[in-house]
């Protein structure tokens, strides 16, 4: 799969029957039992206790903004933050995220790196 949009599309056909010829109507959400899958194939490998914390997380996260109405599927920006929040840093210093920003990016007046959400979006779904 080239992007993460591609991954989330499979993602999505996945949870939606893969084995049958009839059409499917995509919404662009998976359910949260998908969750634990599409960790593992991201190279996340949590425990049973996690995939409930990422699922309850998920379940719970408006419900006291939507009337006490809980989620039960999540979509491609919900997915993104759970795994970025979720998964274990491997070695990852503050320094290596300021050299990827300042390859990425561009620097501030006082020489700090950044990068916009739009720019590392683009980044992430055509590069990879």
């Amino acid at each position: 799969m080239s992007d993460l949009k591609d991954f989330f599309y499979y993602s999505q056909i996945r949870s939606k029957d893969e084995h049958t010829t009839k059409a499917r109507k995509l919404d662009g959400k998976v359910p949260l039992d998908a969750i634990a899958n599409m960790m593992r194939s991201m190279g996340f490998y949590p425990t049973q206790k996690e995939i409930e914390n990422m699922q309850n997380e998920i379940r719970f996260a408006q419900y006291v903004d939507n009337y006490k109405e809980t989620m039960n599927e999540l979509d491609l920006d919900m997915f993104l933050k759970l795994f970025v929040n979720s998964r274990p840093v491997y070695g990852i210093s503050k320094n290596h995220i300021s050299n990827a920003l300042s390859i990425l990016g561009s620097t501030r007046a006082d020489g700090s790196p950044f990068i916009t959400r739009e720019d590392m979006v683009k980044i992430l779904t055509t590069e990879g």
